[in-house]
Order: structure tokens, then sequence, then C-alpha cells
């Protein structure tokens, strides 16, 4: 029962060893709940109508990103404020423009008051054709009320980026980088970030496509409507406003590959061609530590004052530069582990941690501080154990804590139940 035991669990370290490696290797897993306290709703109240979009956090200091055309009428004096929640009563904060650009469509705001977690930024060389990118902000909001319930909390919506485009905004605009996605946007998501699986920020939405009316025939005309394209301003051009104008800002170089959540063929096939490496390793640490002994790197302890050294797989702390004296030696029952020698007169503690012990021996079954173990002047050999896990054994009989016991001249002692038995010598 035993033996099945330790193999169980042998086969469990060598699964959560190519879980930890395959996730270690991988991307961080994108909180997308957390994306959303980034993300606000915009809104400017004109006469009896209201207008609005999406803005998202750029740095710790209240500051916004959104588009121009949904901040343009705060220009001309309408109230520009953001709405931070609905229940049990409106709730909103006064919004101020700091810079803003027709030509580019994009604006930065400030509201005082309310600082929200910043998105970071992608480099925008590292996104890629057909690419997975999020539309993340409050479509169907821009011309509701401030109260409706239902856009409090912003909308996430998948495509893929389609190509690079560089393109006027307006006829006699300048023209200005931009991605065509297929992650659907609708008026109130103009504003908010398009961002990568890692949830940086590659783009800023625009718009969709839109309708086209054009003549087909005589006296007929063709209304063209066009379904999926959706244009976003690439992240690039934000980043040399900020730049400019010294915002602060958080930025990525880092590739964002694959799926966030999810680890690639090539971090599997990584994780698993090291675990087995790692397991291999930790399974013969015994064998390793007899071919150490054997080399002559078993160690002796002295009871005086001493420094840390390492010897055979056992830290053990020797006296430097002092004669030996008389002791026991005390071996290895299955010769998985060192042998090591007590001198008279000294007293040690033993147990898996070398910065709490004398001599530790790395090893499942044995605590922390496991025991001590002393060899009077006159020859006597006793063990305390010290409320050990596993517990300490004398001729197969686990003894009591925090008293001490004699060990006889040929019995075994052994530490946690397991294989760390040694044999006290024989008289003679």
């Amino acid at each position: 029962m035993r033996k099945l035991k330790i193999v169980w669990g042998e086969w469990r370290i060598f699964v959560l060893l190519c879980c930890f490696l395959i996730i270690g290797c991988s991307e961080p897993i994108t909180d997308w709940e957390q994306l959303d306290d980034s993300v606000i709703r915009v809104m400017l109240k004109k006469g009896k109508s209201f207008g609005g979009g999406t803005a998202f956090a750029i740095n710790d200091n209240g500051v916004y990103v959104t588009n121009h055309h949904v901040i343009a009428s705060a220009l001309s004096g309408n109230p520009l404020v953001v709405v931070e929640s609905t229940s049990p009563a409106l709730k909103t904060h006064p919004a101020k423009v700091l810079w803003h650009s027709q030509e580019k469509d994009l604006a930065i705001i400030k509201v005082p008051d309310w600082d929200r977690p910043p998105l970071t930024l992608a480099d925008e060389k590292n996104v890629k054709k057909n690419q997975l990118v999020y539309s993340i902000g409050y479509p169907g909001a821009s011309y509701l009320k401030m109260n409706y319930p239902e856009y409090t909390e912003p909308k996430i919506k998948n495509g893929t980026i389609s190509a690079r485009i560089r393109r006027p905004i307006r006829e006699g605009f300048p023209a200005v980088d931009l991605f065509e996605h297929s992650a659907p946007i609708n008026p109130g998501n103009s504003g908010g970030p398009l961002v990568d699986n890692c949830g940086r920020v590659v783009g800023i939405n625009r718009s969709h496509a839109g309708t086209h009316i054009l003549p087909d025939g005589k006296d007929r005309i063709r209304i063209d409507t066009p379904q999926g394209i959706f244009w976003a301003i690439r992240v690039n051009e934000l980043q040399h406003i900020l730049e400019t104008e010294d915002i602060d800002f958080k930025l990525s170089h880092q590739a964002c590959s694959g799926n966030a959540s999810s680890p690639s063929i090539q971090q599997i096939i990584l994780g698993l061609v090291i675990a087995p490496m790692l397991w291999l390793i930790w399974r013969c640490r015994p064998q390793i530590v007899q071919h150490l002994s054997h080399l002559g790197l078993s160690g002796k302890l002295s009871c005086d004052k001493s420094e840390p050294t390492v010897k055979g797989g056992i830290f053990q702390k020797v006296k430097i530069g002092r004669g030996q004296r008389s002791g026991i030696k005390l071996k290895s029952v299955s010769g998985l582990w060192p042998d090591f020698i007590i001198e008279r007169g000294c007293e040690m503690t033993i147990g898996r941690d070398p910065n709490q012990v004398d001599v530790a021996i790395v090893h499942d079954d044995v605590s922390r501080r496991h025991a001590q173990i002393r060899l009077s002047k006159s020859g006597l050999l006793q063990v305390m154990d010290l409320n050990s896990s596993n517990g300490t054994y004398i001729e197969h009989r686990k003894i009591a804590n925090h008293r001490w016991v004699t060990i006889e001249h040929g019995q075994s002692l052994c530490f946690g139940g397991g294989d760390v038995i040694y044999q006290h010598p024989e008289a003679g």
C-alpha cells in the first residue's frame, strides 16, 4: 500500500510539473472583467437630446481617451459628463477636454474626481493580419438617456484584424493610420478600445463602414450597405499624441501570440519535454546523493560553532580546522542516503530545511525540524522527535514527542516512516 501511494504521488508531481511549465511559458490570462473597470460611458446633453460614446483610462490620473466626434459638442459649451452608475440613483462626474483633433478624430479628456485602472497600449508593429481582437464599449447608448441601467456595463465583441489602411477620416483631411477589423461596433462604441487577446489597446474604435447610394442604371439607384467592416484608429497615432503632450501611459512591446487564455502548441510541447527531465532528476535524487557519497563526499559533524557546507546531499555545519574526536557513524540502511558521523558530547538537529537544522535530509517524509539526536561523552546515543509530521521510529516503533529515547546498538532509526533509515552500529 505504501509503495502504491508513493507511485501515485510521483505521477501527481509529474502532471503538476507539466501544467506549471505550460502555464509559466504562456502569456498571462486576461481578466476581461477587470478591463470593464477601465472603460467608461461618456455623455453630453444637447438641449433635450443626448449624445455620447465610450472612453478608456490611459493613466492613474483620471485621464481618458475617446473620439473627437464624441465630445465635439462639448467644445460649443454643452456639459460633458461620464456615467459611473444608475442605481440606486444616477451618479455622474464632470469631465473636461484636455486635447482634441478633428483630423485624427481623437480626444483626451480629464475626469478630476474619478480615476480608473489604466489600459496598456500595444506596440502597433506587433499586430498581425487575422489576429483576434475585441471591441469594448457601450453600443446603442449614444442617443439614450443617462439613467438606462442596461448601459452601465460595457459590452465586448470579438473579431479579427482584416487590413492596415491609411486614409483620411474625411475628404480634405490628412491621412490617418487605421485598422479594418470585424469586431462589431455600433453608435455608442465610438472612442472605445480595440484590444488584443492580452487586453492591450491596439486601436481606438471609430465607426462602421458607411452606406453608399449608387446609381444603378437609368433612373435607378442601389443602396450598398457593407457588412462586417469596422474602423479603428491605430494605436501608434495615439502614442505619438501622448508623447507630444507629455501624458503618462503604459506601453508593452511584447507580442501577443495565440490565445492568451490557453497555451500554444509550442508551449505544450516545451512543457511535455522539460517536465519529464525534471521529474527524472527528482525521482533519482537518492541515487545521485548515493553516487556523491561513493565519491567520498559524505560528511562528519562537529558540535562546535561552525559554518554551513554541503556534502553529499546532506547539508552539515562542519567545524573548519579542528581535529576529529571519537564518535559514532550512522549508516544508511538502504544506501540511498550518505552515512554521517556524530561525535561524543555533540547534539544536533535533523530536518529538511538547511536554514533551521544542523543536518538537512531533503526528503518529503522529513519535516523542516524533524528530530534532535545527541551522543553523550560516555557513548549513549539518544533521539528526540520535535513534533514532526510523520514521526520518528526506533525499530519500527514510533517514539513520543519531545522525549529523549535511547537508541541501543544494532537498532534502526527512521525519520518519517519511509526510506530514511539509519543503523546504530553494533558495539565493539
